[in-house]
């Protein structure tokens, strides 16, 4: 998450959608950083991938409008994210080492993802939609009643085009060369994770991201 009070964006990170690309290019125009949720209290309220519901509900405590502020993030195609899910779960099993998680809330997320299925079929079979990570779009941007509370929501597939663009609105002037290179894990053919079974259970999760954005499976490359 980014906040600028000068710019008056709120930047919220939908994991695994280049957010970090996109909190770091942000960081020169930020007031207010994101922090891991581990870390949040009274002098960081706002965690790194907050959603929105709880994002306004800070801005509302603080005495801050939320609607003054332009609020975006960025979605991606549910099929390759949810291949970057799984690979960043295996990183993090694979950091398990004694002393790396001492904060208890941080061990606890250290051992969720240390006793996670190791196959990419166990993985996403046991997805759990409520978890913070793998919650659907619908529920990152959406009130408990259903109403949004995003003004746009850019494309991770169109990002080079569309952020800068989007940036030049608020006043901040960016190159697509600028945008950061993050997070790539260069993972191989997303196509080459699916079987039948774990393609109709992303889809059925999913289903709000396909639908509004058209995504779709024979779009992977």
């Amino acid at each position: 998450m980014r906040i600028s009070h000068h710019y008056r964006f709120v930047f919220l990170a939908y994991p695994r959608t280049a957010s970090r690309s996109v909190r770091e290019l942000l960081d020169p125009y930020s007031d207010i950083q994101g922090v891991h949720p581990t870390r949040t209290g009274r002098k960081h309220p706002f965690a790194q991938h907050m959603p929105a519901r709880e994002a306004k509900e800070m801005f509302d405590e603080l005495g801050w409008n939320w609607f003054d502020y332009r609020r975006f993030c960025v979605v991606r195609n549910p099929y390759t994210r949810v291949v970057s899910l799984f690979h960043h779960y295996q990183d993090m099993r694979e950091q398990k080492a004694p002393g790396f998680a001492p904060i208890p809330k941080l061990r606890a997320l250290v051992k969720y993802a240390i006793e996670r299925p190791k196959t990419f079929k166990e993985y996403v079979l046991s997805i759990d939609t409520r978890q913070g990570m793998t919650m659907p779009l619908y529920d990152f941007i959406h009130d408990d009643a259903g109403n949004c509370l995003v003004n746009d929501v850019l494309k991770y597939e169109e990002l080079p085009d569309q952020l800068p663009l989007y940036l030049r609105q608020l006043g901040i002037e960016v190159d697509a060369s600028e945008i950061p290179r993050v997070g790539s894990s260069g993972i191989g053919h997303y196509r080459d994770y699916y079987d039948d079974e774990t393609r109709a259970f992303v889809a059925n999760l999913y289903q709000y991201e396909i639908d509004r954005f058209e995504y779709s499976f024979e779009d992977l490359q």
